[in-house]
């Protein structure tokens, strides 16, 4: 049986380690930290819990899709409950603004909140995002990624969309008046820790995403996702070592023969532990 092994138990890692397991892999995860998720964590003291990475989710049929790949259904591990609103905002003068989900509340709020006019500018904001889905759904959101399907007129043209140095901040500012709005649809980039000053506007599809179709938040906190896909790797034989971080590997006749882990010295016991 081939062998492969996973550095990180993260979202991405363990999701790795399952289809390869599916594909007829024996797989093992090698992990620094003592639990899985990666940057989807969790924090608990005196009693409550605290998610301390992704706050909700959008598009879960990405999701439902993996279980059902895997022969799983999802509904078994995690339940998924929809948001009527996917955020509240508070600033120091005052204003709360709900960010509704709902197309018709979110238009009366954004009335109420920022004006008419702001109102309208941010539906033309959210249809600019809409650009880069459109442009993206079928080359790599959903699909792999080859350089190939722009090598045309009309993809050259859309790709220079993508590299055009155009910041998020860039475009709230284009679209908006209100330093409050700027400051709302700026946050955005921090969904994965970037600085709206520095990401590329193609982080504008974010926002659309979550306002047209929708957010969804999960029963007893989105850890449970991390616990299920570790629940799956456990019941498909993948063993997760905790505490090992990988710093190296060794390699002959161009196959890895050991792995280095921080605090550990070079010997043939590990070979053996993971027994190559």
């Amino acid at each position: 049986m081939k062998k492969a092994i996973v550095c990180g138990a993260g979202i991405g890692g363990m999701v790795s380690a399952i289809y390869l397991s599916q594909k007829g892999y024996e797989v093992e995860i090698f992990e620094k930290n003592s639990k899985p998720g990666g940057k989807m964590s969790e924090l608990r003291r005196d009693g409550y819990r605290f998610d301390t990475g992704p706050s909700l989710i959008t598009l879960p049929e990405i999701l439902d899709n993996f279980f059902k790949d895997i022969g799983r259904d999802m509904k078994d591990y995690f339940e998924l409950i929809e948001l009527e609103s996917s955020a509240k905002y508070f600033w120091n003068d005052g204003t709360v603004f709900n960010s509704f989900i709902n197309e018709s509340k979110l238009n009366e709020e954004l009335d109420e909140v920022f004006g008419e006019k702001e109102k309208d500018n941010f539906f033309r904001f959210l249809k600019y995002g809409r650009l880069f889905y459109d442009l993206s759904e079928d080359n790599f959101l959903k699909n792999e990624f080859k350089i190939r399907n722009y090598i045309t007129r009309e993809g050259l043209k859309n790709f220079t969309k993508f590299i055009s140095g155009r910041s998020m901040n860039d475009v709230s500012n284009k679209f908006f008046k209100n330093a409050k709005l700027k400051q709302l649809l700026d946050r955005f980039a921090t969904y994965n820790g970037s600085s709206p000053f520095l990401a590329p506007q193609f982080f504008s599809i974010i926002p659309y995403v979550e306002y047209e179709f929708g957010a969804w938040f999960v029963k007893g906190g989105i850890y449970e996702i991390a616990n299920a896909l570790e629940k799956v790797c456990s019941e498909m034989n993948i063993g997760i070592n905790y505490g090992h971080k990988l710093i190296d590997f060794e390699t002959a006749n161009k196959k890895i023969t050991g792995l280095i882990f921080e605090g550990e010295k070079r010997s043939s016991t590990m070979k053996k532990i993971l027994t190559f």
